[in-house]
């Protein structure tokens, strides 16, 4: 039989903040999503959740063209949208016309919409 033990106040407070914001990397409640308050109001739930979860996601630009991707990396006003599979290159050079196979860096002012599953889950 194992005994248990009462949490020390720094596990519990571990508990609470388990997580890293991916958009400004301070420590968050990970309860409330995937990222603090002020980073989910900035980027918004689906590009917070790009950050951290590898799946399909979708951002349409002001000037109309929709880029799908499967990860992002969030660095202030520009979101690096990340995707490994060389078929999305090519639907990136043929909906903006550049391959960017390093990934594709866009300002959060040129975001109109972003969508997590656009194809459904």
């Amino acid at each position: 039989m194992t005994a248990s033990r009462t949490k020390t106040g720094e596990e519990a407070a571990g508990d609470l903040l388990a997580a890293s914001c991916p958009g400004c990397g301070f420590p968050y409640n990970s309860d409330s999503g995937f990222g603090c308050r002020d980073c989910l109001r900035k980027y918004g739930p689906a590009l917070i959740k790009a950050a951290v979860d590898y799946f399909d996601y979708a951002v349409k630009l002001r000037t109309g063209e929709t880029l799908f991707f499967h990860t992002a990396e969030l660095h202030g006003d520009w979101v690096l949208l990340l995707d490994e599979n060389e078929s999305a290159e090519q639907t990136w050079e043929q909906t903006i016309g550049v391959r960017s196979p390093r990934g594709l860096c866009v300002h959060l002012d040129a975001i109109v919409w972003a969508s997590d599953a656009p194809w459904g889950s």
